[in-house]
């Protein structure tokens, strides 16, 4: 059975990799069936929050830009069960740039996750319009803190009649 190997890492792997005991995670992951993709997308995700949580921003960052990597691969494939974490993961990037780059930097990502978010909902799948709150949420503060504020106002504005429809619909 042919692994996933690091190739499944296209985004600054290589120049990530400096010895750090979190990379020996990595490979091990990297020699998984590619089927496992998603898990490994997600092993990448958590494993960037705890390098977050740990101060090492840099380092988060890379797991989270390769999560979302090995996500837009699922998701040009196979679009259907793959969509959603595309979009989790994106948001989830987001918040990473924002702790280590530029702000405007993020804004493409939540972007993007919101119009996946959308998309989904239009595909008869009213289930996800939560998460397209938290998302317009994320994007909201985001703006703000740009100084953006006719734009986070929009993005507020929509996340809460959204959250006020879903409390009213049984």
């Amino acid at each position: 059975m042919k692994g996933l190997g690091t190739a499944a890492l296209p985004r600054a792997y290589a120049s990530a990799r400096n010895g750090s005991r979190a990379w020996v995670v990595v490979d091990a992951l990297a020699a998984l069936p590619v089927d496992a993709g998603t898990d490994l997308a997600s092993s990448l995700a958590h494993l960037g929050k705890r390098l977050s949580t740990l101060g090492r921003h840099d380092e988060a960052l890379t797991c989270e830009l390769n999560a979302v990597a090995i996500c837009e691969d699922l998701a040009a494939a196979d679009p259907g069960p793959h969509r959603l974490n595309l979009a989790r993961f994106l948001t989830i990037l987001g918040v990473r740039y924002s702790e280590t780059r530029p702000r405007r930097l993020c804004l493409p990502g939540h972007r993007k996750a919101i119009a996946i978010y959308r998309d989904l909902i239009d595909t008869n799948q009213a289930r996800f319009r939560t998460d397209l709150a938290r998302a317009l949420s994320n994007l909201d503060v985001q703006l703000s803190k740009l100084g953006r504020h006719a734009e986070a106002h929009k993005a507020r504005s929509e996340a809460a009649a959204i959250r006020h429809d879903s409390a009213l619909t049984p």
